[in-house]
């Protein structure tokens, strides 16, 4: 398997930077009491980034 090259890579860094950052500032308040690594967690997870 051949390394990306890195525009692909610095695009991909672009999307999944903007896709957290919506999911952070779109995240109801009252649903902001989890800590930071739950919020991580909780966005690889529905992303399907991670199990």
């Amino acid at each position: 398997m051949s390394a990306a090259p890195r525009e692909q890579l610095q695009e991909l860094h672009r999307l999944l930077a903007g896709t957290f950052l919506d999911y952070l500032t779109k995240t109801p308040q009252d649903e902001c009491t989890a800590s930071m690594l739950e919020v991580i967690r909780s966005f690889l997870r529905d992303n399907g980034i991670t199990k």
